[in-house]
């Protein structure tokens, strides 16, 4: 396949040629005047680093094809608003998009079965996640201090065997427990900071 090894000097917005079939460790990293990017249909994989530090970066558009978002792939991009991660990836890597603060919409889809650890971390525009069924495991630290996240879904089917409390951390509080008294814990938790605002919470199944 072709591989976009770098493009150093990447601004505005850019929409890759069909012909690239993966982006390569680091080939965007810190386009600091980057915009927004198109990723097409046929690159399958977005490696390491490959858009860490685009401070500008606002807007990623992402066509099926892609499998895997690996490690750090979006880290610190701190303008990034909302990303759609299409069917057909599996893996959301290690940091994916940790510290992307202006992060407030992240859908992940039906047929992810992991995300890394740290991936979310310090999102911390982020107010609510949906967890698919076919997500089989959450990293340590996946989306802990997330400070606005107020609510997590876990969809119908959704059967893992254990929920770190950690993971979801400034609001540790008890939801790893509900989700197991749950029996697979599928439904919606809300939790809200208690009063003396000590990032404790109690959350409630609805």
């Amino acid at each position: 396949g072709n591989e976009l090894a770098a493009y150093p000097s990447a601004s505005g917005a850019v929409t890759l040629p069909n012909s690239i079939t993966s982006i390569g460790n680091g080939a965007f990293s810190k386009c600091s005047s980057l915009a927004s990017v198109t990723i097409p249909e046929g690159v399958t994989s977005i490696g390491d680093c490959a858009f860490d530090k685009c401070s500008s970066l606002v807007s990623v558009t992402i066509l099926e094809g892609i499998t895997s978002i690996r490690q750090s792939a979006f880290r610190a991009c701190s303008s990034l608003a909302s990303v759609t991660i299409p069917e057909g990836v599996t893996e959301i890597g290690d940091g994916a998009f940790l510290g992307c603060k202006s992060l407030a919409n992240i859908t992940i889809p039906e047929g992810a079965t992991e995300i890394g650890k740290r991936a979310f971390y310090e999102c911390d525009s982020l107010a609510s996640v949906t967890i698919p069924e076919s997500v089989t495991s959450i990293g340590d630290d996946a989306f802990y201090r997330c400070s606005s996240l107020a609510s997590v879904t876990f969809a119908t089917g959704s059967n893992m065997s254990k929920v770190d409390s950690r993971c979801f951390y400034p609001f540790p509080g008890d939801l790893d427990t509900k989700y197991l008294a749950a029996g697979g814990g599928a439904g919606m938790y809300t939790a809200a900071r208690q009063p003396d605002d000590n990032w404790t919470a109690i959350w409630t199944k609805q």
